[in-house]
């Protein structure tokens, strides 16, 4: 499988062209041990099965949208519905599976685009998209994304690298912080049904907590989802995340100008073949997907998320590793 690599100081990052995908994310500690943070594939046939979207860049539209539908100047849209009657990023638009080609690369930093049809995965017009990574020699790795619709369209495009800064094994030790007052509650399909405090639920990552302990926690909303499945309206801060394994000490911080980030504890990974053949099972990885709400364009705060040729979608979401 072809891979364009990466690499500054202790951080070396494998891209595949195959969904602008981060196949591989390798960092070596203060010891001299080299562990690679992010789970993957051992092929590019796996790759192309990648339902758990491992890596991938995912879109038009990340997340869910209720019933696959949405109405937009006055017209309704179908969308695929690939998780359950959800819309789920992108249906079968799949950024995740198309063959992205190279505009520039170098050892510090590539750029990536592909499209997508009118039509494809129901959505209304062509779109062009554009990833760019940049490996910085501080440890951030940034990642630029622009979608461009000829016409008005919604647009939520973001990351779906599963991280495991052990490298191998469950993510219950690592401790996280979400700088968030407010989350967003799901129904029985994992929709948003408004906006939430976080203080006295398994929610509230203000300080940081061990993920594992949040889990243990009794609440409705963890069992619906089997976990943490649920987007943080981010407060204004720079770096408002960040994640640490004790294990390995590794810390990753991640900083966005989107105003929402989907935390996903890997609560649906069953026995799923990975790298040199390990088996990923539940929560051996973590996503940290920024983007806009969920189902957005079905909300008041639809025209946040739509865009068209002369307001493209560019947002920026920079992963910060320290060793």
């Amino acid at each position: 499988m072809k891979l364009y690599t990466l690499i500054n100081n202790n951080i070396k990052v494998d891209i595949s062209p195959i969904g602008a995908t981060i196949a591989n994310f390798f960092v070596i500690g203060a010891d001299g041990k080299e562990t690679n943070i992010v789970l993957g594939y051992d092929n590019e046939q796996q790759y192309r099965k990648n339902g758990t979207y491992f890596g991938a860049v995912v879109g038009p539209v990340a997340n869910r949208i209720d019933m696959g539908e949405f109405e937009l100047d006055g017209k309704k849209y179908a969308l695929t519905q690939n998780d359950g009657t959800n819309h789920l990023h992108g249906g079968n638009a799949e950024l995740n599976n198309k063959d992205w080609d190279i505009l520039e690369h170098n050892d510090k930093s590539i750029i990536l685009t592909t499209n997508t049809n009118q039509g494809e995965g129901g959505y209304p017009c062509d779109i062009t998209f554009q990833v760019s990574y940049f490996l910085s020699s501080h440890g951030e790795l940034e990642v630029r994304y622009k979608a461009t619709p000829v016409s008005r369209c919604p647009i939520n495009v973001t990351q779906h690298a599963y991280f495991n800064l052990n490298g191998g094994g469950d993510i219950l030790e690592h401790s996280m912080r979400i700088n968030a007052d407010r989350y967003l509650p799901v129904n029985e399909k994992l929709i948003p049904i408004g906006f939430s405090d976080v203080q006295g639920t398994p929610f509230d990552f203000r300080n940081s907590t061990r993920i594992g302990e949040s889990l243990t926690k009794k609440h409705h909303q963890l069992n619906i989802a089997g976990g943490f499945d649920h987007c943080w309206e981010l407060n204004d801060e720079e770096w408002s995340i960040s994640v640490h394994s004790h294990i390995t000490d590794i810390c990753l911080e991640v900083k966005t100008d989107l105003p929402g980030v989907q935390f996903y504890s890997g609560n649906f990974l069953e026995e799923e073949v990975g790298r040199d053949g390990e088996i990923y099972r539940k929560n051996y990885g973590l996503c940290l997907e920024t983007q806009h709400f969920p189902n957005q364009i079905n909300t008041k705060k639809a025209e946040e998320c739509v865009y068209d040729s002369a307001n493209p979608f560019v947002s920026t979401t920079v992963f910060k590793v320290t060793a």
